[in-house]
């Protein structure tokens, strides 16, 4: 039995690249071929996704869609702070002082009387107005 030792990557002697030394490397014109198939690949892919945009459908042109308005109404006899938050000009605090007012001082009897809450004027009001659902009368409930 012979005793053969290895090169090391010190040893003078060892005279070949240190890639050759590992076999799961490629060969370079494994890698040119490799290189090949990826850019081939992503023009591909790029040519797919231009051709969809472009000719069948278009891209979206966000800067072309005007702006939508969402109309909705919110009771602000039932509505909780997180819905009257949303209203314009309406933020988490004086929702919220809508909504302690409403638990002490009752429900609203009509749209004027939410003028009564701290932080609510005239001019706030009129922006409200329009999102506001109908109250409902005791009678009819």
């Amino acid at each position: 039995m012979t005793n053969k030792s290895y090169p090391t990557p010190d040893d003078p002697k060892n005279l070949e690249p240190w890639y050759y030394r590992y076999q799961l490397m490629f060969r370079s014109y494994d890698q040119a071929a490799v290189a090949f198939v990826l850019a081939l690949s992503i023009a591909g892919m790029i040519f797919y996704f231009t051709h969809r945009a472009y000719l069948e459908n278009g891209l979206i042109d966000i800067d072309r869609i005007g702006h939508q308005k969402t109309q909705y109404l919110v009771d602000i006899n039932t509505a909780e702070w997180p819905e009257i938050a949303n209203l314009p000009g309406i933020g988490p605090k004086l929702a919220r002082a809508i909504v302690d007012y409403r638990e002490q001082i009752g429900r609203f009897s009509d749209h004027q009387s939410l003028i009564k809450v701290s932080g609510i004027g005239p001019a706030k009001f009129d922006r409200l107005k329009d999102f506001l659902a109908p109250i409902e009368s005791d009678a009819n409930e």
